[in-house]
């Protein structure tokens, strides 16, 4: 066999490898972009926030329910607040704080942390 035949075949794995990680590379970026991965939601200004609930379906339920309850809810201000209230914390955290301090609130039979009833109201009125 020659030199040159036996380069170009130790040139196949390499090209084979190369262009089944380009496949997968291109592939995992048709579903990202599709959003194949998971349920989307049309975008609000408040994403980085509904982006907390695990169901923004429920939390709309749930939110329907809060808004009702609370005559001067205001959209921009409960954002404005929860920004301020949550900043990088995990939510988790949040919302032990707020059952600990006891700020807690109950709609209609859901007794809820302040903080999840208000991400709730945020996701009804940004639906």
């Amino acid at each position: 066999m020659s030199d040159g035949l036996k380069a170009m075949i130790a040139r196949r794995p390499l090209l084979a490898g190369a262009l089944a990680a380009l496949g997968i590379a291109v592939a995992g970026g048709v579903v990202y972009e599709a959003g194949l991965s998971g349920p989307s939601y049309p975008q609000t200004p408040y994403d980085d926030l509904l982006a907390l609930l695990p169901d923004r379906v429920q939390a709309q339920v749930i939110g329907e329910a809060v808004v009702a309850a609370n005559a001067t809810f205001d959209v921009e201000t409960t954002a404005r607040q929860l920004r301020a209230h949550i900043g990088g914390k995990p939510l988790a955290d949040v919302l032990a704080a707020d059952m600990a301090a006891d700020n807690i609130t109950e709609v209609k039979g859901w007794v809820l942390p302040e903080t999840m009833a208000q991400l709730c109201a945020l996701a009804a009125a940004a639906a």
